[in-house]
């Protein structure tokens, strides 16, 4: 099976969301769609020289909620 990305989907229109949260190695542990397709990521990154957890929210055409937490 071949995949491909949607071109339509992300802030650039290239199938691909890169959102740097706290400029070091963060790390995607899980993913989640609602039934409104948003699409909901949790991990960590290093936030003051801790380890933090994230949750970031996209809407469904992959740009970030900026009415989600801190500005997504």
């Amino acid at each position: 099976m071949e995949y491909k990305l949607d071109p339509t989907f992300g802030p650039n229109n290239n199938g691909i969301i890169i959102t740097d949260i706290s400029g070091n190695n963060d790390r995607v542990t899980s993913m989640v769609l609602d039934s409104n397709d948003n699409i909901y990521i949790t991990g960590f990154g290093r936030i003051n020289n801790q380890s933090d957890l994230i949750v970031i929210k996209y809407n469904s055409n992959g740009e970030l909620d900026n009415t989600f937490g801190t500005n997504g």
